[in-house]
């Protein structure tokens, strides 16, 4: 009748629930698809997180920057020549001067992450 669990009451084994991602190692064997889930769609939509990676960085990484009227580039460059944290990058920029990971992490935070 029930022959396997005559089989598993022979072993020692403790029985651990891991749900999700602390189940690192599962696979399409050790997660079949259940019969009552078969061909229905999922109530969640899958997010690949590649796609969204590319989403949530793509406004990092603008090239131009539209400023208020107002503002001439010129005034635009002397506050960032009169910042803290931009001018050291921006003089890094102009003399074509890389700085080693020491004197970087003498400055800000700020000016780090421009830097990088």
């Amino acid at each position: 009748m029930a022959r396997w669990i005559e089989t598993l009451a022979e072993f020692d084994y403790t029985i651990e629930h891991r749900p999700g991602r602390l189940h690192c190692n599962a696979d399409g064997v050790s997660r079949p698809i259940c019969k009552q889930c078969y061909g229905k769609t999922a109530k969640t939509p899958w997010v690949d997180e590649l796609d969204r990676a590319d989403e949530l960085s793509a406004p990092l990484g603008m090239r131009a920057l539209f400023w208020a009227p107002e503002h001439s580039a010129e005034d635009i460059v002397a506050s960032q020549a009169e910042d803290d944290d931009i001018a050291p990058v921006m003089h890094w920029l102009e003399t074509d001067y890389v700085p080693d990971a020491d004197e970087l992490r003498s400055y800000s935070l700020i000016t780090r992450t421009l830097w990088s």
